[in-house]
């Protein structure tokens, strides 16, 4: 998704709301899209099974024809902006990271305007703010995902969700992350890893196999070594013999 390519057709509704803590809301088929920021406060938003937590530290872009449920953890404000563009921009609810300072700023001066019915002006300061989105939001998310799967091979419960929950972000987003970048799964990319980081730990012969197991995140050592042997077409013993034999 990018923020650059939107073509705003019209600013459709603007409200500076109240979330008090507690209260659950249901949103069936979205009429129109939405940019939600967070000023003080928390809420999740839930989409199908996937968790998009809304703070300070980051934009939530909600599709046209969404049907989501929203969680109010924590009491605050949360600014929306509604409107209208010419194509859909995305399918599930995404979350952007950004420093959400600057944009507050322009968003109370556009909604002056848009009260006041100033529509150019309006529509100004909202690209004003789509830019300041964009700019402000990491350039390579995929990095970040990288990172933190690499921190954390050795946990056998990593999974597309805990990624996805642990940086903001949908998990469908995160699979098309890894499609674009890498040209395969998320799954694929945590195997080739891990491996990776057996390979390595059988070449120092510090660790015996159990050890290297659970130091590559797998549950028990049937699966490590099947997991091995299906890459490598040998046993983790056998290649550890092998390297020391040499």
């Amino acid at each position: 998704m990018n923020l650059q390519k939107i073509r705003v057709k019209e600013i459709t509704d603007i409200f500076y709301k109240y979330s008090k803590a507690g209260v659950k809301e249901e949103m069936n088929n979205r009429p129109s899209f939405g940019i939600s920021f967070c000023e003080s406060g928390k809420i999740t938003y839930i989409q199908k099974d996937t968790k998009i937590v809304s703070t300070k530290n980051n934009v939530i872009v909600l599709p046209k024809g969404a049907s989501y449920k929203i969680i109010r953890q924590e009491s605050g404000f949360f600014p929306v902006i509604n409107f209208e563009c010419d194509e859909q921009i995305c399918d599930t609810i995404t979350s952007i990271d950004a420093d959400c300072g600057k944009i507050m700023e322009l968003f109370f001066e556009l909604k002056e305007c848009y009260i006041q019915n100033y529509t150019l002006e309006s529509l100004s300061l909202f690209y004003k703010i789509l830019s300041e989105i964009f700019e402000l939001a990491p350039k390579d998310k995929f990095s970040q995902i990288k990172k933190y799967i690499n921190g954390n091979l050795s946990d056998c419960s990593l999974s597309n969700k805990k990624i996805a929950d642990a940086l903001n972000i949908s998990e469908s987003y995160l699979n098309k992350l890894f499609i674009k970048h890498y040209g395969n799964s998320t799954k694929k990319y945590i195997i080739e890893k891990r491996l990776e980081l057996a390979v390595r730990y059988l070449g120092e012969n510090r660790y015996n196999i159990s050890e290297i197991c659970e130091k590559c995140g797998y549950s028990n050592p049937y699966s490590f070594s099947r997991a091995f042997k299906n890459a490598k077409n040998i046993s983790p013993s056998v290649f550890k013999k092998t390297l020391h034999n040499r």
